[in-house]
């Protein structure tokens, strides 16, 4: 997927302390969008379907922190 120097710099990003105020910022993302917000809509279709929409942003920006790890320990 990605070639061997984007992979070291994506590990040396991850090793270093500002990945931590990352990792707060994506989480803070996360909690204010998907976490905190009603997921009551105007009816039941509209509810459903914003609920669904919401879970599906959710597992892509979980799968992306997922395979940038992944790819970062690959050598």
């Amino acid at each position: 997927m990605l070639d061997k120097s984007t992979r070291t710099s994506i590990r040396q990003m991850m090793q270093s302390p500002q990945w931590e105020a990352f990792e707060f910022a994506f989480n803070d993302y996360k909690k204010n969008y998907f976490l905190e917000t009603s997921i009551k809509r105007e009816n039941e279709f509209e509810t459903i379907w914003s609920a669904s929409f919401g879970e599906g942003g959710k597992f892509h920006l979980n799968n992306f922190m997922k395979v940038l790890e992944d790819e970062a320990q690959k050598q």
